[in-house]
């Protein structure tokens, strides 16, 4: 598509050189979408304050990314067991979305949380993962642009309220296993809370979690399209069950097996090391990367992995509460890591906001990861006087100046950004094929935003990967391009934000350069594959064991 959908709206600005890009709110144009429930507004029970998540994927097999977007419901609907607001599904035309959630049989849905995509099945067509207050959901793909309900079949109707979920794969067998972060026990019949049982700097607001029980999360072994529970087999089950609410799959230790990583609320964060044979020890505490840099527990909320510092291990960003920073994992080698929230630039701006959706992405094409994180309140009450924060807040985005030095580039980079609103989930994906991504943000009680960048005069690469003996979907791979004597690596993933999912293609920055001097993907089944010389702006894809092409071009013989 390369633009034109957004070119054709009048939307588009030809590249100005500037530094940076600008974000323009793009969603009514190429919309409309339906607007998030999440209860009512005044917010007196903890359920109704996480909003829901969304999920870029080609759900249709057409070659460009279409958008899922879950939708909650309301406290008296959940108590007499009616139907919530509803999945959304819209299919991309040319750059406007269109939704077509009645033809592919998607709407089902009691309380929408997170989305988390997947192909279970090995067959070529992503299913989808729909994480809810009550019985979980898969939808299979069908393979005709239709989807069919099986959650129960599968054996992913876990009754909890979960969260955030991570496909990987955990065993390297070569397909999706599942990790779902449940947050706590909410009693419908007799909920705990408005009235002023509850506090928060002098002022009565809603309850949660702390005094309320934390629901233990689950792990599911993938055999065949079924799901086998299997939490305690894989040792991932921690000394105390946390309010688990983002999770991310990423290599902590650099020995090749994916980790991960859980993002709790008001309790400690895990991190559960993987042994290389699909069990795992939980390591939160011993790794550094539990607490704050004062040893002090948090209130996780989103989480992102990628190497920040360009010094080749994978960092994590964390978003937090108002009143204390989100963290900033700096990676030391060996499993070890640091709480440099505050020297790498990224924690004193974040102090007065909360945090949820969360990106490290090269926002600017310039070849390093930048960050992005989704800012509101939950409780109404913030716009009160002495509360130092408010309800609506801006969105934070931060420009890499170099080796994981941040600068807060909130107001320079666009309008939309600044404009206060009560965010939620963020999903980020190039749905207009540009080489650049857009972002879509929920917005609690309303329609979510689609930021557009513009304006970008960097080049940019695009790694699409298909694996054979690794996952069909190519999740895991490690990719990493070299420039000028600068190398980049990123790994495909789709879980990491909050309660969301999003674009798995693999896409590097590489500024003012004509080209990458080389392209190398090294698979979880140990395959390593190059190609040099591939001009900025190139579309590869990755086939393993077929080599890197050229989208458009004929095959290759695999690179020795």
């Amino acid at each position: 598509m390369r633009r034109l959908g957004l070119a054709l709206l009048g939307l588009f600005s030809p590249q100005d050189g500037g530094h940076g890009p600008r974000y323009v709110d793009v969603a009514a144009a190429v919309g409309p979408f339906a607007p998030n429930v999440c209860g009512e507004a005044r917010k007196d029970w903890i359920l109704e304050v996480n909003g829901s998540g969304a999920a870029w994927l080609d759900a249709d097999g057409d070659g460009d990314l279409d958008l899922w977007l879950a939708n909650g419901s309301t406290l008296a609907a959940l108590r007499a067991g009616a139907p919530g607001a509803g999945n959304r599904l819209y299919r991309n035309d040319e750059g406007r979305l269109t939704d077509v959630t009645q033809a592919a049989g998607v709407a089902g849905s009691r309380f929408g949380c997170g989305v988390a995509i997947a192909d279970v099945e090995g067959d070529g067509d992503l299913d989808v993962l729909v994480t809810e207050i009550g019985p979980n959901r898969l939808f299979r793909n069908r393979g005709d642009g239709t989807f069919e309900e099986v959650g129960e079949r599968a054996g992913l109707a876990d009754d909890s309220w979960s969260t955030s979920a991570v496909f990987f794969d955990a065993d390297g067998d070569g397909d999706a296993d599942l990790y779902v972060a449940n947050y706590l026990a909410f009693d419908l019949a007799s909920p705990k809370g408005p009235g002023g049982s509850c506090v928060w700097k002098g002022i009565p607001v809603m309850c949660g979690p702390e005094g309320l029980p934390p629901e233990a999360d689950r792990f599911y072994r993938n055999e065949g399209g079924r799901f086998v529970e299997a939490t305690a087999e894989a040792g991932l089950v921690p000394r105390a069950p946390g309010y688990g609410l983002g999770a991310v799959a990423f290599d902590a230790d650099g020995d090749g097996a994916l980790d991960l990583y859980v993002a709790n609320d008001s309790t400690p964060n895990f991190l559960f090391v993987n042994r290389g044979d699909g069990r795992f020890a939980e390591k939160g505490f011993l790794s550094g990367a539990a607490l704050s840099r004062d040893g002090k527990e948090q209130a996780g909320m989103g989480v992102a992995a990628g190497d920040a510092d360009g010094d080749g291990r994978e960092d994590l960003l964390v978003t937090n509460f108002s009143g204390e920073p989100n963290a900033f994992y700096r990676n030391l080698g060996r499993g070890l890591f640091a709480d440099d929230a505050f020297p790498s630039g990224l924690g004193g701006p974040s102090v007065p906001l909360l945090g949820w959706g969360t990106a490290l992405l090269d926002l600017d094409l310039d070849g390093d990861l930048d960050a992005f994180v989704a800012n509101g309140h939950v409780y109404p009450q913030a716009d009160g006087a002495g509360t130092d924060t408010s309800y609506a807040q801006r969105a934070l985005v931060f420009e890499n100046v170099g080796r994981g030095k941040f600068r807060d580039r909130t107001g320079a980079w666009g309008d939309a950004i600044p404009v206060p609103r009560v965010r939620r989930a963020a999903s980020f994906g190039d749905f207009d094929d540009d080489g650049s991504l857009e972002i879509l943000v929920g917005v609690l009680g309303a329609e979510p935003e689609l930021l557009d960048a513009q304006g970008l005069s960097g080049g940019s690469l695009v790694v699409r990967l298909v694996g054979t003996r690794s996952r069909r979907d190519g999740e895991g791979a490690l990719v990493r391009i070299e420039t000028g004597g600068t190398t980049q690596a990123r790994r495909s993933r789709r879980a990491y934000s909050f309660q969301s999912s999003n674009d798995p293609r693999v896409h590097f920055g590489l500024g003012a350069a004509s080209a990458a001097d080389v392209v190398e993907v090294l698979w979880p089944s140990g395959l390593l594959e190059r190609r040099e010389d591939v001009p900025a702006g190139a579309r590869l894809l990755a086939r393993e064991g077929s080599g890197l092409v050229l989208e458009g071009e004929p095959p290759r013989a695999r690179d020795e």
